[in-house]
């Protein structure tokens, strides 16, 4: 080839770049979207990680993949995830491609939060300038990419973008869910393209209690939207789109009572979902708003709509698509308030804002104006700063006594290393190393207690197996209170009794004591959300261990441990064992279900003697 070839060869632009030239061309807004897009891709990849609870739906996917179904340990039925949806894509793609689990997760996670903030984007766009064309203004005008640059500046979007949880699907379900609804409403006589349609719209829409059961604020706004936008005068097509909404979480929830003998999943009853704490929501909200001063960046948003609102002749069905994100944001986050949060910074609250920046994730001004272009550049400046120094710093004190922690920065520290994905990158904290000691064991006749922060019951850490007459399949049970990475990295094979309560039957339904933290300890205020319960020993020991051996006779004088082994003989934790590790039949899926509602309100107290004392009478 020539000298001359082959700089002509070089000068000719790639496809990719001859595609996105032509896309920019054709549409000026394309560039403004691919820009926070962008933006939010190589923020989330540079802060991927993997939690502890992320472990938790891999051990779930780990076990329903090896045949034992969609539960945390072997034998026993507990729904210890939160999201149904998310732990049926993880099983289905790591069966597919059998790729490492935790970065398929991370993988899948970033490109669902990426492809959530596009479609949210893309809606607003179609929103705006369909209002803006009705009215006589240009249909074709540059877009402002305020909410979308202002939500990909902040930093906890960038930590559970990965994380391996269900966050990203969550945004990806917002997304997609409003772009359909803003399809429809701007479809101005067109067919809408199938996924626009009035079914699949319906079955998008009630997916969202699949992902989390929270997001049902969404699902039912959502929904109220879809029949606005249905024909007028067709009551019985507007039935049939609710019946379509309800189909698939109505069949899980049957799914749900009869598999796991419960309502809701087994880490709503454990977190007590359903109960108030206003004082330690407000903190939470403000832990979440106060360091970076978000008010700012949601103020000029919320302002420039409203002046763009006044420039145009809204009609009734795309006002609706752009008022129900917002109206059901802030229900979702004054939902968050009531029930407590969380104890991972801003987690919860992501959705809720998410929901609020969607009709304003690009806005496409009718005209350009003095105080259109202020407010832009007042976001714009806050997403600069916000990017770049706004964070929360959490005080040196012990972890253990924040109700609010930066998971991140935390499981970074306590595995050297700046991405902890893996096991491998997690060896070197205790969990990862406990977890491996466990898997050794495996075939030993022992439940085993490595609890670093709790001193076992009586002298040896060791505590006979299990009778074989049991219905439980492993040999080695160990207890602990995080047990995301422990339970991975032991396998499958060994029981892991969390004793908090978010994966075992019997800790969940512990009565609620705000002020008590793990372990019985007394805290000044209510303790970390979720973490609140704390099973003691006794029951444990009580439940797994053989107490007819030599070690296990001794451990049965114990009077704590006879008391629980009588109460867990007596009345509902007699009810809800068998509901739980009985041989799953016909019979026994249709009694769960009536166990589900008789017992969605039983709760027992922590202590044996009081517990013997209220079930065996």
């Amino acid at each position: 080839m020539s000298a001359g070839a082959a700089g002509s060869a070089r000068a000719r632009p790639r496809p990719v770049a001859l595609l996105a030239d032509r896309l920019a061309r054709r549409d000026p807004a394309i560039a403004a979207i691919g820009l926070p897009v962008l933006l939010l891709a190589v923020l989330g990849w540079s802060r991927r990680w993997a939690a502890d609870d992320a472990y938790i739906d891999f051990r779930v996917v780990d076990n329903l993949l090896h045949g034992l179904g969609p539960v945390f340990n072997a034998g026993e039925r507990v729904e210890a995830y939160t999201s149904p949806l998310w732990v049926a894509i993880l099983a289905a793609v790591h069966g597919l491609l059998d790729f490492n689990l935790p970065w398929t997760a991370v993988a899948i996670g970033l490109a669902l939060t990426v492809a959530g903030l596009a479609c949210g984007a893309v809606g607003a766009l179609l929103l705006w300038r369909s209002e803006s064309a009705r009215s006589g203004g240009p249909g074709r005008s540059v877009a402002l990419p305020v909410g979308a640059i202002v939500f990909a500046s902040i930093s906890p979007v960038w930590d559970f973008a990965t994380s391996g949880l269900e966050t990203g699907l969550v945004f990806a379900w917002l997304g997609a869910a409003f772009l359909a609804l803003a399809r429809m409403a701007t479809a101005a006589g067109d067919p809408p393209p199938w996924w626009a349609r009035p079914v699949p719209a319906a079955l998008l829409i009630g997916i969202g209690p699949l992902i989390r059961p929270d997001l049902g604020v969404f699902s039912l706004g959502f929904l109220v939207v879809l029949a606005l936008l249905a024909p007028a005068g067709k009551r019985l097509a507007r039935t049939r789109l609710v019946g379509w909404a309800l189909l698939l979480p109505v069949a899980y929830q049957l799914f749900r009572m009869g598999y796991f003998a419960a309502l809701v999943p087994n880490t709503a009853i454990a977190k007590e979902a359903g109960k108030a704490d206003w004082s330690r929501g407000w903190a939470y909200l403000k832990d979440f708003v106060g360091p970076y001063a978000r008010y700012v960046p949601l103020a000029a948003a919320a302002v420039l709509a409203g002046v763009e609102w006044r420039r145009r002749r809204w009609q009734r069905g795309t006002l609706a698509v752009a008022a129900a994100p917002v109206i059901c944001g802030l229900v979702h986050s004054l939902y968050v308030v009531r029930v407590g949060g969380d104890f991972m910074h801003g987690r919860l609250f992501l959705p809720g804002l998410f929901g609020v920046l969607l009709p304003v994730l690009v806005v496409a001004p009718a005209r350009w104006s003095r105080v259109a272009v202020g407010l832009a550049s007042a976001a714009f400046a806050w997403s600069l700063v916000a990017g770049l120094e706004l964070r929360e710093r959490y005080p040196g004190y012990p972890v253990a006594l924040r109700r609010f922690v930066d998971e991140r920065a935390f499981y970074v520290a306590s595995s050297h290393n700046g991405h902890p994905v893996t096991v491998a990158d997690y060896r070197l904290t205790g969990q990862i190393r406990a977890g491996l000691v466990l898997r050794r064991r495996v075939g030993e006749r022992a439940v085993v207690e490595l609890n670093p922060h709790v001193r076992p019951l009586g002298r040896d850490p060791l505590y006979p197996n299990p009778p074989p007459s049991r219905s439980l399949r492993n040999r080695v049970v160990g207890t602990f209170f995080a047990v995301g990475l422990v339970s991975y990295s032991a396998g499958h094979h060994v029981t892991i009794v969390d004793r908090h309560g978010l994966a075992d039957a019997i800790a969940a339904r512990l009565d609620f004591r705000p002020e008590m933290g793990p372990n019985g300890r007394v805290w000044p205020v209510r303790y970390r959300a979720g973490h609140e319960k704390g099973l003691p020993l006794a029951w444990v020991v009580a439940r797994y261990a053989d107490l007819g051996s030599r070690t296990g006779r001794r451990l049965s004088r114990l009077r704590s441990v006879a008391e629980a082994r009588r109460a867990l003989r007596c009345s509902h934790l007699r009810e809800i064992l068998k509901a739980v590790d009985g041989p799953l039949t016909f019979d026994r899926f249709v009694s769960n279900i009536g166990v589900a509602w008789r017992l969605r309100s039983f709760r027992l107290p922590p202590e044996p003697q009081r517990a013997e004392r209220q079930l065996c009478g």
